[in-house]
């Protein structure tokens, strides 16, 4: 949204500490006169913070519950202080719409208490009262954007956001005048450059209109359309969830960037301390961004929960609004469809110190794969190999203080290694190993529940542990008389840790489970194509397996397959075939309309023609994979992150969106017009408060509207306010404040 103007003038973002100071104290000087634009109802404006300049205020309703015809009262309400102020060639009111033509939008403004907006529509008003409301019109300062019919057939630009921008400009330049509110009609219809489909303009429409404000200097309102969940509740007012684009369930797993921790979303909300690092996706690359950092966290009220499940690739659990990256671009849950392809990372790297060593970090992987650590800690194991590779790491992790003891079961060829002192005692008394793992909560696992405890670990740390974990419960399979290594396990938990640790080094894995014939379910962890080639490089296996393993790599380097992210999706493939064609290399690259298309055919097509895009694709660090299910899973509270910059970020190794108008706007309220869902005489609304318990009661009538300050900036209460309403004659006044506090104490709480 720049301007060749000042394009590249990017000093004008700089404030130093003088320029600041001096600023502000211009700018808190300028609030003690002109304060803001308030609403103009006493009751309102006692408790709501006056729009100032930057300001973005979203008013949320279902179609037909005041939206338009609000934001027509507030243009209308702040017209008649200009006027009044002797500011009406000066100051202007700017009302942008995209659902209606300018005259449309005349009709309100031209309403008074004799004719309302619908007899003009109809054409009940005689051309002699219009000509004579004209006159006084054309004097009042309120400017429309939007499409004109006079104007219909002449070459009018698209009205995006930065078009809207040169507009304003246009005006002031042209005209010397000043806007003082800018008005928008409504979000979801705001046209984004560069947006796929709907869910992308909505998304990025928000943070466009909060910069435009700022950029002009004045408050903003924006209409924004509410979920049809809404009209599913008693309580119809739009709530902030109710305008957010999707949230995730609470047992969704996010991977902190910094630590490596895996935590689910409802253990980051009840321990949050204000800011959380993790991986998000920067869209213009395609790569994964480590330093981005969540801001907020919100819970929201039980909702229906969607279970998307990608086979082998992973599951996920969110709401129907929650949206998911496309080969087209964001889809929402409930827009998706089976064979729908979906993106997951294919990178979480970590960059930090590790708080374990390398022999302590392939210690505990083998006692999670065939350790018991109950009474002792024992390592149960026919391997010889994978014994002394154990003895020696426990040696030099305690520099001799603890050894391990060898002793042969009496049914299986199986030997227990203990770890012990080397004085011969392996009670928990002194010995130091286990005092460590009862520390870091492994001491009592059990397979079932079994699990990588949370510790800072480095990349080789990462891989010594994912050795030990190979070394006893992982194994080489053939599919397809392809290889694939493979890990086993009764817990799911030890099994997604493994699939992150994995992904830290950017191997790709898939989970399935096995019941067929078990008391207990078995999860089943494989890692297959060139991913093979990654593990082997970094994941060093001690034991007989790792040598067989080696030289089983070196005997089938080329008969390894595809990747579970090698892939890329058939639309980028089309992109690829319309570059071929301009350079006319059809016959070189006979690539197949339709088809996906491997990442190695893309980049040799992309150093063959030299594209920056192809090359892109094919060096990107998101994988595709297919939609096998999507079916309601329960209801549940919904969480929703917040990213700033790049709007996203990776969930259980899904790319999932996270912005909303709540996000940006500074204050939000919602609309509900009884009249619009519930008959007149029908029974009074009972509006219940459930955080105190008390209720109040309202009767409906047709002029009535309940509106609810959903959020300001800096003010954690909520406000509800019964009002008359009249959106034909523009007409808003107090009808009753709707106070939980009132009805108890019979006054005002603050």
């Amino acid at each position: 949204m720049t301007t060749n103007k000042n394009r590249d003038n990017f000093d004008i973002l700089v404030n130093s500490p003088a320029e600041l100071s001096a600023a502000y104290a211009s700018w808190y000087k300028q609030t003690l006169t002109n304060p803001g634009i308030p609403w103009g109802i006493p009751a309102i404006d006692k408790y709501v913070i006056p729009m100032r300049p930057g300001d973005l205020v979203g008013l949320v309703a279902r179609p037909g519950h005041g939206k338009s015809s609000l934001m027509a009262y507030l243009a209308r309400a702040e017209a008649k202080r200009i006027v009044e102020r002797g500011k009406a060639g000066e100051e202007v009111i700017v009302y942008v719409t995209w659902e209606s033509s300018a005259e449309e939008v005349e009709t309100f403004f031209l309403s008074d208490g004799r004719w309302s907006a619908s007899d003009i529509a109809w054409g009940r008003v005689p051309y002699e009262d219009i000509a004579r409301r004209l006159v006084k019109r054309a004097q009042f300062p309120v400017w429309t954007i939007g499409h004109s019919i006079a104007k219909a057939g002449r070459p009018m630009p698209r009205m995006t956001l930065p078009a809207v921008l040169g507009a304003i400009e246009s005006m002031q330049a042209d005209y010397g005048i000043k806007p003082v509110l800018l008005l928008f009609d409504y979000l979801q219809l705001i046209p984004v450059a560069n947006a796929r489909n709907r869910i992308e303009q909505v998304l990025e429409a928000p943070p466009l209109i909060k910069e435009l404000a700022m950029r002009v200097g004045v408050p903003a309102v924006c209409g924004v359309q509410a979920s049809r969940q809404v009209d599913e509740r008693k309580w119809k007012v739009p709530q902030p969830y109710d305008c957010q684009w999707g949230c995730i369930a609470g047992d969704v797993e996010i991977i902190d960037a910094e630590t490596g921790y895996s935590m689910t979303i409802a253990e980051i909300y009840a321990n949050w301390s204000g800011r959380l690092s993790l991986h998000s996706l920067d869209m213009e690359s395609l790569r994964l961004k480590r330093g981005s950092f969540a801001t907020k966290i919100k819970r929201n009220p039980q909702e229906q929960i969607y279970k998307l499940d990608c086979g082998t690739s992973g599951t996920i659990r969110a709401n129907s609004r929650h949206q998911f990256l496309t080969p087209d671009g964001w889809k929402e849950t409930c827009e998706l469809e089976i064979g729908d392809l979906v993106a997951r990372a294919n990178n979480l790297p970590i960059n930090t110190d590790s708080a374990i060593s390398n022999d302590l970090a392939l210690i505990i992987g083998m006692l999670l794969g065939d350790g018991v650590m109950v009474r002792t800690l024992t390592l149960s194991n026919s391997d010889h190999e994978l014994h002394r590779a154990f003895s020696d790491a426990v040696i030099r992790e305690w520099d001799g203080e603890l050894e391990t003891s060898l002793r042969k079961q009496t049914m299986w060829d199986v030997w227990d290694a203990t770890i012990r002192r080397a004085d011969g005692r392996i009670f928990p008394h002194g010995n130091r190993a286990l005092n460590l793992f009862k520390k870091l909560g492994l001491f009592g696992q059990t397979a079932a529940n079994k699990h990588v405890p949370r510790f800072r670990l480095g990349d080789s740390q990462a891989a010594s542990l994912l050795g030990g974990l190979f070394a006893t419960d992982g194994c080489v399979t053939f599919r397809n008389k392809r290889p694939q290594v493979s890990f086993f396990s009764c817990s799911r938990q030890l099994v997604s840790d493994v699939q992150n640790l994995l992904l830290r080094l950017g191997i790709t894995s898939g989970i399935r489970a096995q019941e067929k014939d078990r008391k207990m379910k078995l999860w089943i962890l494989r890692v297959c194509g060139y991913d093979l080639r990654k593990f082997s490089d970094l994941v060093e296996i001690p034991g007989r397996k790792g040598r067989v393993l080696s030289s089983f790599f070196d005997a089938h380097s080329k008969d390894f397959g595809r990747s579970m992210g090698d892939l890329l999706p058939a639309e980028w493939n089309l992109e690829a075939i319309e570059i071929i064609k301009r350079h006319h290399l059809r016959s070189r690259f006979n690539n197949v309309k339709g088809r996906a298309i491997t990442r190695g055919r893309m980049l040799q097509i992309a150093e063959t023609i030299d594209s920056a895009q192809l090359r892109k694709f094919a060096n990107s660090q998101i994988g595709w994979v297919a939609v096998k299910n999507i079916k309601p899973d329960g209801f549940e509270h919904t969480y929703d992150l917040h990213v700033p910059n790049t709007e996203n970020y990776i969930a259980n190794g899904f790319v999932t969106h996270n912005s909303s108008i709540e996000q940006a706007a500074d204050k939000l309220f919602g609309l509900w017009r009884p009249i619009r869902t519930e008959p007149i005489g029908a029974e009074p609304i009972e509006i219940e408060y459930t955080e105190d318990n008390r209720t109040a009661v309202l009767d409906i009538t047709d002029t009535l509207l309940i509106m609810q300050m959903l959020k300001q900036r800096g003010d954690a209460g909520r406000k509800t306010w019964g009002l008359h309403f009249a959106p034909q004659y523009l007409r808003l006044e107090e009808m009753r404040r709707i106070d939980p506090y009132e009805l108890e104490t019979g006054g005002d709480h603050e």
